[in-house]
């Protein structure tokens, strides 16, 4: 028969509010060395950059996307307003409101 030791592994504990203490976590017996942990830091700051990377792309890509839609409604709302008296003077600001509001938006949305 072999002997087997009962080797206790140091475990973090933490309160559990008045109760009994609960392990969180066991250390592991040797610690990793400053290569390994490095490489794995490198990791995942290199994963990290990559996610951060993906969020900015999106939040242009919608930022431009929301103001060509937000310039839509606001020229929408002009043509129903020059609509709803239809006269010459209207119509002219209707139009001046979405070239000045629209065309530029539109040609922010198209560099990105």
């Amino acid at each position: 028969m072999s002997e087997t030791t009962n080797m206790e592994q140091p475990a973090v504990f933490r309160s559990n509010r008045g109760r009994n203490l609960q392990v969180v976590s066991e250390r592991p017996a040797t610690p990793p060395t400053d290569a390994a942990r490095e490489a794995a830091l490198a990791a995942k700051e290199a994963e990290l950059k990559a996610a951060l990377a993906t969020v900015r792309a999106a939040f242009a890509i919608l930022g431009s996307r929301a103001l060509v839609i937000l310039a839509a409604l606001a020229a929408a709302c002009a043509f129903g307003w020059a609509l709803a008296d239809p006269a010459g003077w209207r119509v002219a600001a209707a139009g001046l409101w979405t070239a000045m509001v629209f065309w530029p938006a539109l040609w922010l949305d198209r560099g990105k």
